[in-house]
């Protein structure tokens, strides 16, 4: 069964530094929309907003598919619990 972001974070961090390492993974998540929000008006103004529209959704398209590249990411699996 596939394992759900969330869950493969709960899994493989430590519980003290789940907090830590989700609030850098969120942090990075976030780190280049200003920049996206400042290339959206002059390019949508240059090329039309149908074309930066498209752009954008190859651009996440192939994003997706670079980390789809790497097998371990592929075959995430959830771990067997151990018993206590």
């Amino acid at each position: 069964m596939p394992v759900s972001k969330i869950s493969a974070l709960a899994e493989r961090v430590e519980p003290h530094m789940l907090s830590r390492v989700s609030a850098y993974d969120w942090m990075m998540s976030l780190s280049l929309l200003p920049i996206g929000y400042l290339l959206a008006g002059p390019l949508g103004e240059a090329l039309g907003a149908q074309v930066v529209l498209a752009g954008g959704a190859l651009l996440a398209t192939c994003a997706l598919g670079c980390g789809l590249l790497v097998r371990e990411t592929r075959e995430l699996r959830r771990l067997e619990r151990v018993p206590a």
